[in-house]
């Protein structure tokens, strides 16, 4: 099996769902995770028998611990989302209302995150993995809300293995992933390719550098912010400046941490496209 380009595929969608979702929030990439993250506690009830339940709220502090960032940070951001109505306050905490979901951006957000899923489902299948034909049960909002879910447990799953190594931080991963993806965009999909498999060592020369800028522009960080983020990833090996940006180590890739997260990352992938009903994909036309 072509485990690089599996891995490249993941990282790939984690990318684009990063940027998406930062898109329907103003840019901001730590304001769409705290939704994201939200949104997954208040629906949490859909994955039980029946899928019967009320939306769960969470604490500013619980977000804070998930996402890895300063409590007064993501309060700030909390305090964004409850204004504009992404959030809802509640005596616990705050919650993604699930009538979210059926509001314009709602339908907007499901239907950015169902053609990005399709995407990568239909390049999973392409690279011989199993892929679910079941039919999505429950009504339309609940269809879109469980949609949603699984796309956003798969994209906040490989955060949260990339985080392990990045004591607990939520952006350094994604930021880590956009170089990765910056650098191969370019090659192939192609399982025959010498490259499809991490026995191939990818050469330097394969890999297209991307700049400081355009790393900011893509993932909706702060310049600065993305400089700093950029200095702590290079002083851990993952990645070096040369003539025209920056290309991550391939040395990193054959790591033992490294080489045990691509392993949970196709785990992941696989998970996805197993279970994920494929007439979800098509809520855009609902």
């Amino acid at each position: 099996m072509a485990e690089r380009l599996i891995v490249r595929l993941a990282i790939d969608y984690l990318v684009r769902w990063a940027r998406r979702m930062a898109d329907h929030h103003e840019g901001d990439l730590l304001q769409a995770l705290v939704y994201a993250t939200a949104f997954q506690t208040a629906t949490d009830y859909l994955d039980r028998p029946g899928g019967t339940g009320h939306p769960a709220a969470i604490s500013t502090y619980s977000l804070a611990l998930a996402l890895g960032q300063p409590r007064e940070t993501v309060r700030r951001k909390v305090k964004r989302l409850t204004a504009t109505g992404w959030l809802e306050e509640t005596g616990s905490g705050v919650r993604a209302s699930a009538a979210e979901i059926e509001t314009v951006r709602g339908r907007r957000l499901a239907a950015d995150i169902s053609q990005l899923t399709r995407e990568l489902i239909n390049g999973l299948a392409a690279l011989g993995l199993p892929v679910s034909g079941a039919a999505a049960p429950g009504a339309p909002r609940d269809a879109r809300a469980r949609l949603v879910r699984a796309s956003n447990a798969c994209a906040l799953r490989l955060i949260e293995l990339m985080a392990r190594n990045t004591e607990g931080d939520v952006i350094r991963p994604v930021l880590f992933a956009a170089i990765s993806v910056a650098n191969t965009r370019h090659l192939p999909q192609d399982p025959a390719s010498r490259f499809a498999r991490f026995a191939e060592p990818l050469p330097d020369s394969e890999r297209r550098p991307v700049t400081a800028l355009a790393l900011s522009r893509e993932m909706g960080l702060p310049r600065e912010t993305t400089r700093r983020y950029l200095a702590k990833i290079e002083s851990r090996g993952g990645c070096r400046r040369v003539p025209g940006g920056y290309i991550t180590n391939e040395a990193y890739f054959f790591t033992p941490q490294a080489q045990a997260m691509s392993v949970q990352i196709q785990a992941n992938a696989r998970r996805l496209a197993a279970t994920l009903p494929i007439s979800v994909l098509t809520l855009s036309d609902m």
